[in-house]
């Protein structure tokens, strides 16, 4: 079985207030820490505030006030002149291969469909969580 890289990061955005405690309580149990936003505005906010970002999003897609994928995209136009690059991942109900390639046309690195179960939540916290401490390394 593979395990969530231990007190990893996760930045949860989601505006569905029983969603995000959903979440919060999943990543806990994989030992993450976690900060949430219920919008991808604030979202962004908190991450231009940040000390440090987080290792990895998950990023809702339909959200009011900015949504997942226009946040998305400024967060990429502001990664592009560091160089650096954040995990992001889709969280949506929406399962058809349209949703997705919005999601991968967007900018955002994989998707993980709602509800949300455990396992698949491991599998990704542990593949993206990975994929950045690598790349931090170089």
């Amino acid at each position: 079985m593979t395990t969530a890289p231990a007190h990893a990061r996760i930045l949860v955005v989601d505006d569905n207030p029983v969603n995000r405690e959903i979440l919060v309580a999943m990543l806990g149990l994989l030992d993450c820490s976690c900060v949430h936003a219920e919008t991808g505005r604030e979202a962004l906010d908190l991450l231009r505030r940040a000390d440090a970002p987080p290792d990895l999003v998950l990023m809702d897609c339909e959200m009011p006030v900015m949504d997942g994928m226009t946040a998305t995209r400024e967060l990429r136009r502001r990664e592009f002149a560091s160089g650096r690059h954040l995990p992001i991942v889709a969280l949506t109900a929406g399962i058809f291969d349209e949703e997705r390639r919005r999601c991968f046309a967007a900018g955002m690195d994989d998707f993980l469909p709602k509800p949300v179960d455990l396992s698949t939540l491991r599998q990704l916290v542990t593949k993206w969580t990975a994929t950045a401490t690598a790349a931090a390394k170089v």
